[in-house]
């Protein structure tokens, strides 16, 4: 005898339902169930214990349905093949070390708010400026390099807080779908756009400095790699992405409400065009996966040591 899970929505019309899957077990067809709804395609399941095959059905309402839903479910059974399969472009970067990543990121930030601290104040103008805060007469004079600086200092304890509570989200989402290379240069390549967009078009008096364009530029390559793969599986929706930026803005126009906007912007936009034009993730041999990590993330080394040497002199 057959027992149903989830009945489709009754109406008025009646359209043949077609199942796309079978699961071995409930919580399995209700991963495939969520996993379609997701995606907005309506979808449920039911118990068939009669057939001899796997007992749960994941059903559908007619072809058009049918061929989505089995299109979006072959991506994301090829993502999960891929997850399980041991060999990653760098064997150094388990789950573990990844994290390592984004910890020392924020060690970095959180030392250096320290040292401010330590010689007179992260709210004091001379101890900014000594830094690598940005200045637009500075920059104008040749001090390219706090483009760099400036994306690790803060102005007061409360910023420093907020940015590294929205960093570690999104670093740790980062890490899972680019890897450290990719995550380093995608963080410093939109910190550095958007305090050029900064310079640009924002205020040439202000004094600037913070992570916020940085973080905000991996919010944009998560847009970014949310439009390449546009029509497939996708773990985030475009409201998650849009939800993410209104919580992080509440929390910084809070905080400070003289928030560059500008440079914050600019941070979205290089993140999103790093993501656009860097090969997709697992796309590429796991050789060549491994040296365009190795080479992001000593590019990105680089830059950032030689930001700090000038500012040091």
């Amino acid at each position: 005898m057959s027992q149903d899970h989830q009945h489709p929505p009754v109406d008025n019309t009646t359209e043949i339902t077609i199942p796309v899957r079978r699961a071995p077990t409930r919580r399995r067809a209700d991963e495939l169930l969520f996993i379609l709804q997701s995606v907005d395609i309506p979808a449920w399941t039911r118990f068939d214990g009669e057939s001899g095959l796997d007992p749960w059905v994941v059903e559908v309402p007619g072809a058009r349905h049918a061929v989505e839903a089995d299109r979006q479910l072959r991506e994301h059974e090829a993502e999960e093949k891929q997850s399980r399969d041991p060999a990653p472009p760098l064997p150094q970067l388990g789950a573990t070390a990844g994290a390592y990543w984004v910890i020392g990121l924020i060690l970095i930030n959180v030392l250096v708010f320290w040292a401010m601290e330590a010689l007179g104040g992260s709210t004091t103008h001379k101890v900014l400026l000594r830094f690598g805060a940005i200045k637009s007469a500075l920059l104008a004079s040749g001090e390219w390099w706090r483009m760099v600086t400036a994306v690790f200092l803060h102005i007061g304890a409360r910023h420093l807080l907020g940015n590294m509570a929205l960093l570690s989200v999104l670093g740790s989402f980062g890490l899972r779908m680019w890897g450290p290379g990719r995550l380093l240069a995608i963080y410093i390549f939109a910190g550095l756009f958007g305090n050029i967009a900064g310079y640009i078009f924002g205020s040439a008096v202000a004094l600037k400095a913070g992570a916020s364009g940085a973080i905000l530029g991996l919010l944009g390559a998560l847009t970014g790699d949310r439009l390449r793969t546009r029509g497939g599986a996708h773990r985030f929706k475009a409201w998650h992405l849009l939800g993410m930026l209104i919580a992080f803005y509440g929390m910084v126009v809070g905080i400070r409400p003289q928030t560059d906007h500008i440079a914050h912007i600019g941070g979205i936009v290089g993140g999103a065009l790093m993501a656009l034009a860097l090969p997709k993730a697992g796309r590429l041999s796991p050789t060549s996966e491994a040296w365009l990590q190795r080479g992001l993330a000593l590019a990105s080394f680089l830059l950032v040591g030689l930001g700090g040497l000038m500012a040091l002199r």
